[in-house]
């Protein structure tokens, strides 16, 4: 006897013969449009739950584009020497910077190099151990610390790390039944006092322990500082405006709210022939009101909403984190003269307040 699947088939095959031999007709065949028609709802219905949302496609693209920009901006930077990631002992070209820009450079963003400035000179720190978030000397990053080293910053930076050693080896003696875990290791507190060039009132030994820490540094960036801290300039109305582009000789400048930036890497955007053609002028209002119209470049921010002051903060962020800070406009809220006046000001007018409130009670 044959096997099942054999077996019905030879059955089938011998009934067949006998109709063909007695002159019966074949029953009719399932035609192939009927099968595709009734299996057809359940294929679409598969094929449904394959598919893929057009807009979590969109999203996904969104994303990898960004990524990409980034890479290639990140990639076109540590060319030109400016940005990116970068190993101890090799130093960005900063050139002259202002402590404004500076503090950018604090290694939050791994684009750019995290600097420190040392009696005016800047040293390019990025990857060392001890600067940087999460590191000991992290509140050091971005700023002159000529003051804090020679009370003993870098001292105490030098024991952090030893005892996070220390607190690693115990981990893994921890790790493998040994031994306690460690306690987490955290940023040592500094005072924003000793963030300064000012070395008033120290002592020899101080100043001693500041000469040895910075020749350190300077061995360990490669015998030479990568910029210098420069003041903020002064500026006057006229000289911004001769950064318009007209002359190509010139870099770009603008103004927002007084403080003057140097826009010569977005030229096509801020040139006289960019989407915004405000080079040259101060555009506080114009970003305010997301305007392109260069009769709204000026500082005049009064009536504006609650939502508008908040698109020149947006603004005024995106310059800071983009562009370097030359200067101020002389008599302008970025003149540190009036806006110094300004908070006076409001601190009596404040103080007035509450002794008016006091003297009613």
């Amino acid at each position: 006897m044959l096997p099942f699947p054999f077996s019905f088939t030879h059955k089938k095959l011998t009934e067949s013969f006998k109709q063909k031999e007695e002159g019966q007709p074949e029953p009719p065949r399932k035609r192939e449009t009927e099968r595709v028609f009734v299996s057809a709802p359940q294929q679409a219905h598969t094929n449904q739950g394959r598919q893929m949302d057009p807009y979590l496609w969109v999203a996904v693209l969104a994303v990898a584009a960004v990524l990409l920009l980034q890479i290639l901006r990140a990639a076109l930077e540590i060319r030109r020497g400016g940005r990116g990631p970068r190993g101890v002992g090799q130093s960005a070209r900063v050139g002259d910077i202002t402590a404004h820009s500076l503090a950018f450079h604090n290694g939050v963003d791994w684009t750019r190099p995290t600097l420190i400035a040392v009696r005016g000179k800047v040293y390019d720190v990025t990857g060392w151990p001890e600067y940087g978030p999460g590191k000991p000397l992290q509140a050091l990053a971005g700023r002159e610390v000529a003051r804090a080293l020679a009370k003993g910053a870098a001292d105490r930076a030098a024991a952090a790390l030893a005892a996070a050693a220390a607190a690693a080896e115990q981990h893994a003696a921890a790790a493998a039944g040994k031994g306690p875990a460690p306690r987490p290791q955290s940023a040592l507190p500094v005072d924003a006092a000793d963030l300064t060039a000012d070395l008033a009132g120290l002592k020899e030994e101080m100043l001693a322990r500041l000469e040895t820490a910075e020749a350190e540094i300077s061995r360990r960036c490669g015998g030479a500082p990568c910029g210098r801290v420069v003041p903020a300039r002064c500026f006057s109305a006229e000289e911004v405006a001769r950064h318009g582009g007209a002359d190509p000789s010139l870099p770009l400048m603008l103004s927002i709210g007084g403080t003057v930036y140097d826009i010569t890497p977005g030229r096509n955007f801020y040139g006289p022939d960019g989407v915004y053609p405000f080079a040259g002028r101060e555009v506080a209002r114009a970003f305010a009101l997301l305007s392109t119209e260069l009769s709204d470049c000026r500082d005049d921010l009064e009536g504006l909403s609650y939502l508008e002051l908040e698109n020149l903060r947006e603004w005024t962020a995106k310059f800071d984190y983009k562009y370097r800070v030359l200067g101020f406009v002389e008599g302008t809220r970025g003149d540190p003269v009036v806006a110094a006046a300004a908070k006076k000001a409001a601190a009596a007018a404040a103080a007035g307040g509450v002794k008016g409130v006091v003297a009613k009670a």
